[in-house]
C-alpha cells in the first residue's frame, strides 16, 4: 500500500458506538480508514479500505481488509493493532457490521431521486485544471458562449494543470463556468416536465449560478454578471480588509465581533464553521477572541478584501445600478436564498436584482439555507461544479444524507441515470463515482 496512506493512518482513538469512522486519507485513488468496533466483550481496532468508482468519489462502500491480534504482523507496516477475546469471535461481529454499512450505504445511494438540493459553490472552490474533465464533452458549449457574450478567451484559466486563476474576476468566473457546465449536463434528467423536483441554492457567488439554472439568467447574461460583479468588488478592496474561517459555532464568532468596531460575521457555514469579515486590524483582535473562547481553529483566508460586510456598500450600491440594464426572468425552480424560499415564479426580476447585489454586503447564512432545504424535503445535495466544499458542509449540518459531487461529465451521467431511474420507479444502477452518506 502507498508509503502516504500509511503516513495519515492512526488507531489512538477510542470511540463510544459499535461503527464509526475514524481518521481518513485520499492517495492513488484509494481511500483508508481506520474503523474501530467496541462492543463489551472486546475492543478491536481494524484496517479497511473503500472501493473508489473514480478518482473524483468518495462512495462509502466497505469491505474488511484484515483484523489482527496484539503478536500478529500488522498487514500496514508501522501499525498495531491491540486486540482482546477470541479470533473467531472478532472476526465474525466485525464482518457483520461492516456487512450493514456496506448495505446500507447501496440501499441508500440506490433509492429513488424525488427531490435533490442542487447546490452552487462560491469563490474558493477553485483549482488548477478545474475545466480539463468537460473540455471534450458537449457542456463545454458553456463556455464557447461564455467567450462570446465577453469577447475575451476564457479556456486557459480552466485548462492550466499549473496554476489557479489568481485574479477576482477569473477566479469567478472559473467558478462558475463549471457550476454552468456541470448543471449543463444534469438538466436534461433534473429540469424534465413531470420529473424530479430539483431545489437549488447557490453559496455567495453561487446565487447567480442557481439564478442561470432556474432559467432567469442566459448563459451570457450570468458571466456579464459575474464580470461586473468581480470588477466592482475588487475596485473596492483597498488592501486594508480581508476574512478569517473559525472553527466555531455562529453565537460564538458573534461574540468574538461583539465588542470589535469593524468586523462582522460574515459567512455561518455549518454547526462548528464560520467566517468573519473586516478590517485587518480588527480582524486580528477577532481572532485572539475566538481562540480564548474555543475555536479549533482560526484560518485567515486569501481574499481581497471584507466580503459581506458594510464596508462593501458603494460596491453594492453601483452593481445594483448597473444590473438594471441586464435582463432578469422567473425562476422555473425553487431557489432558497439565505433560509428563505423563492417559490418558482413569485420572484420578479426587481427582487431578484436587488438580492444579487445585497449580496455583496449581507451575511451569507448557508446553516439556515441548508436547514429550509431539509424542511422541504430534500432527499440528496449534489454540488453543481467543481470541488467538495457544500457537500462538506451538508454532511456536518444535515447529518446522514447523499450527498454527489458532480463535478465531471462521468458524474453527471451517472447521476442522470439514477433520476432517469426514479422517474420510471424502476431499479436504480449502481453509480459510477458518489460520495459518503
Amino acid at each position: 500500500m502507498d508509503e502516504q496512506v500509511q503516513a495519515g493512518l492512526t488507531v489512538d482513538s477510542r470511540m463510544d458506538t459499535p461503527w464509526q469512522v475514524g481518521r481518513s486519507v485520499d492517495a492513488s485513488g484509494t481511500a483508508c480508514a481506520l474503523h474501530e468496533c467496541a462492543t463489551a466483550h472486546f475492543v478491536a481496532r481494524v484496517c479497511i479500505v473503500t472501493q473508489l468508482f473514480a478518482s473524483a468519489g468518495d462512495h462509502e462502500q466497505w469491505e474488511i481488509m484484515g483484523l489482527w491480534p496484539v503478536r500478529a504482523k500488522p498487514l500496514i507496516p508501522g501499525v498495531r493493532l491491540p486486540v482482546r477475546g477470541r479470533p473467531h469471535r472478532r472476526i465474525t461481529v466485525i464482518t457483520a457490521l461492516a456487512v450493514r454499512a456496506e448495505r446500507g450505504a447501496q440501499a441508500m445511494n440506490m433509492a429513488p431521486l424525488r427531490s435533490p438540493a442542487v447546490l452552487f459553490p462560491g469563490q474558493g472552490s477553485q483549482g488548477p485544471g478545474m475545466g480539463v474533465a468537460w473540455r471534450n464533452d458537449p457542456a463545454w458549449a458553456v463556455v464557447e458562449e461564455a467567450e462570446g457574450a465577453l469577447g475575451r478567451p476564457l479556456e486557459p484559466m480552466l485548462l492550466s494543470a499549473d496554476s489557479v486563476p489568481t485574479s477576482t474576476t477569473d477566479t469567478q468566473l472559473s467558478v462558475v463556468l463549471c457550476s454552468m457546465m456541470s448543471w449543463k449536463a444534469l438538466a436534461p434528467a433534473l429540469a424534465r416536465e413531470g420529473g424530479v423536483r430539483p431545489l437549488l441554492a447557490g453559496h455567495s457567488l453561487g446565487l447567480i449560478s442557481a439564478l442561470h439554472a432556474a432559467g432567469v439568467l442566459t448563459v451570457g447574461d450570468t458571466v456579464r454578471i459575474v464580470a461586473l460583479r468581480a470588477r466592482l468588488t475588487e475596485a473596492a478592496c483597498d488592501g486594508t480588509g480581508g476574512m478569517t474561517a473559525l472553527l466555531l459555532g455562529f453565537d460564538g464568532a458573534a461574540a468574538a465581533c461583539a465588542d470589535i468596531s469593524g468586523c462582522w460575521v460574515a459567512n455561518d457555514n455549518a454547526p462548528t464553521q464560520t467566517v468573519i469579515s473586516g478590517k485587518h486590524t480588527s480582524l486580528r483582535e477577532a481572532e485572539a477572541a475566538a481562540t480564548a473562547l474555543g475555536a479549533g481553529d482560526v484560518i485567515p483566508l486569501d481574499v481581497a478584501g471584507p466580503f459581506h460586510t458594510p464596508l462593501m456598500h458603494r460596491a453594492s450600491e453601483e452593481f445594483l445600478s448597473e444590473l438594471g440594464a441586464i435582463p432578469f426572468g422567473r425562476a422555473r425552480a425553487v431557489i432558497v436564498h439565505n433560509g428563505r424560499v423563492h417559490r418558482p415564479g413569485a420572484t420578479g426580476p426587481t427582487a431578484w436584482r436587488g438580492l444579487v447585489a445585497a449580496d455583496l454586503t449581507t451575511p451569507v447564512r448557508w446553516r439556515d439555507t441548508q436547514h429550509a432545504l431539509a424542511r422541504l424535503g430534500a432527499d440528496a445535495v449534489v454540488e453543481a461544479g467543481y470541488g467538495r466544499t457544500l457537500t462538506g458542509l451538508a454532511k456536518r449540518t444535515l447529518g446522514r444524507v447523499r450527498l454527489y459531487n458532480a463535478s465531471a461529465p462521468d458524474v453527471c451521467g451517472s447521476l442522470s441515470e439514477l433520476v432517469r431511474a426514479s422517474d420510471n420507479n424502476g431499479a436504480a444502477p449502481p453509480l459510477k463515482t458518489g460520495a459518503s452518506s
